[in-house]
């Protein structure tokens, strides 16, 4: 899990030169209708439903890089994280948080501040990973306390 995390902020950020690059005012509307859907998401009550506008809006920005390859890859990362470990454990951080950090990451990729969006979103995936792995590692504690 840890690996996946890692591999995943290398991806993201590496494109983040590229798309402050090649980012224009449709590219921009891209972006924000993404982070619409995330914020609207997060309000619903439904896990699935927010999982998936969540990893739209980081499928998005690394889309906007034109780097197909690496998109797909973090794409495939995405469905090993859902796919082998489900959501519950996954992603029962604060919505609000994930809110809060997509807008300020947002703002610096509008501004075209690359130090700033490179340091919100490192700083995001791994305040994901760490929740994550305190969560597997809390399940694994109870599983063994159950005897399985």
């Amino acid at each position: 899990m840890e690996e996946i995390y890692d591999f995943r902020e290398q991806i993201e950020l590496a494109l983040l030169p590229r798309t402050l690059a090649r980012m224009d005012s449709k590219s921009i509307k891209k972006l924000e209708d993404a982070l619409d859907a995330h914020l609207k998401a997060s309000r619903e009550i439904y896990l699935y439903g927010r999982l998936l506008k969540d990893m739209e809006f980081h499928l998005t920005l690394a889309g906007l890089s034109g780097n197909r390859v690496q998109h797909q890859t973090l794409r495939l990362l995405f469905d090993l994280l859902y796919l082998k470990y489900g959501g519950n454990i996954l992603f029962s951080t604060s919505m609000d948080k994930a809110d809060t950090t997509h807008k300020e990451l947002f703002s610096h990729i509008r501004d075209n501040q690359l130090a700033g969006a490179k340091a919100v979103l490192s700083r995001h995936i791994n305040s994901v990973k760490n929740h994550v792995l305190s969560g597997l590692e809390h399940l694994m504690k109870e599983k063994d306390k159950a005897g399985f």
